[in-house]
């Protein structure tokens, strides 16, 4: 089987870049790794012409709010038209700040949708948490980093394999934090933002726009 793995990350030398070339170079025959843009600026001949060529796509993105950033789910939007999706085994990878699985393993559940409206085959994926502490670096920097790289090579043996990919190999990996920390890395965090979104002017205590119009949607 070939396979492809694209990186949903706007940054070409971060952390979900890392995890795409780490993984992929785990492979027997390694699997070339793309940048999203290409596929964005690639008109539908080309795209199709393009994943012809692969039995397998696995996607590697940073977690923007409990998902993949905007352009990624765009990216998928793209792909769901061809007719070539069909029947292609879809693998993800999902990294972010917190060190809380359950924060971007939604993720995966988009994917899953995804692969789902293109008759492909979901075949689950690989959540890490603390990516942020990376920055393109390699996993042993983590405090857990030994327990990532091994979880990260069954991962990768299940891509090489095709076979489903279950949530208890990358659960493996997960570092246990104590409630009291973690709240105050999320007290911590939510200051930082706060701060942030003052520095460019917004006010973070304005109602959501996308609140008022569900709002007017149930009138």
């Amino acid at each position: 089987m070939k396979t492809a793995w694209i990186n949903l990350s706007p940054r070409k030398a971060g952390t979900s870049a890392m995890l795409a070339e780490m993984t992929g170079r785990m492979l027997s025959h390694p699997g070339t790794v793309y940048h999203y843009p290409d596929l964005l600026q690639a008109d539908d001949d080309e795209r199709e012409e393009w994943l012809s060529g692969y039995d397998v796509l696995v996607f590697s993105g940073p977690c923007y709010i409990m998902t993949y950033p905007a352009d990624a789910l765009f990216v998928f939007d793209l792909l769901k038209r061809h007719a070539c999706m069909a029947g292609k085994k879809i693998y993800g990878i999902i990294q972010g700040g917190m060190p809380t699985l359950h924060t971007h393993e939604h993720g995966l559940e988009s994917l899953k949708l995804f692969a789902g409206q293109c008759n492909a085959q979901y075949m689950g994926g690989f959540v890490m948490g603390l990516g942020a502490m990376l920055d393109g670096r390699p996993p042993e920097h983590l405090p857990n980093g030994k327990k990532v790289i091994t979880q990260l090579e069954i991962f990768a043996a299940c891509v090489e394999k095709g076979i489903y990919a279950d949530p208890k190999i990358y659960e493996a990996a997960e570092i246990k934090i104590p409630a009291p920390v973690l709240k105050a890395m999320a007290f911590s965090m939510n200051r930082s933002m706060i701060r942030d979104m003052k520095r460019r002017g917004i006010d973070y205590k304005a109602e959501s726009p996308y609140r008022s119009i569900y709002h007017e949607d149930q009138r």
